[in-house]
């Protein structure tokens, strides 16, 4: 197994909190319980000091494929969905990707399971992009 930079740096921190696992995955995960989170940019591990906000109620989906069909499989899910009781809040267009995956698309649905219980838009609401009702 290939030593990358972010687990050697990980095992370092890890021995400073008493974390004993090896495992690469099992030492993301509970250095990421202990709030330190990896900055790809800085390539350190850093201890977040922010308190995480309530999560979102929404069920946020991207729908990457074969451009010729990401609408028609944006339809079957959003149908399949409604079936098990998820409304859709906001459905965008098809974005086309860039070369070199030009021949792809992709379109982003938001969903709520409970919309009668939720704080978010009501039907009649601005929402952004396609309104599914």
């Amino acid at each position: 197994m290939r030593i990358t930079e972010k687990y050697r740096k990980a095992l370092q921190i890890g021995q400073r909190l008493k974390i004993m696992t090896k495992d690469r995955e099992e030492l993301y995960q509970q250095l990421n319980s202990k709030s330190y989170f990896w900055n790809s940019d800085k390539k350190k591990w850093e201890k977040i000091k922010t308190k995480s906000k309530p999560p979102t109620e929404l069920i946020k989906i991207r729908i990457w494929a074969d451009a010729r069909i990401t609408e028609a499989m944006a339809s079957e899910l959003i149908e399949a969905l409604a079936k098990k009781g998820l409304k859709v809040m906001n459905c965008s267009e098809p974005y086309q990707c860039y070369p070199p995956k030009g021949l792809e698309s992709r379109v982003y649905i938001d969903f709520i399971k409970n919309p009668e219980k939720s704080k978010s838009p009501k039907n009649g609401d601005v929402v952004l992009g396609k309104n599914h009702d």
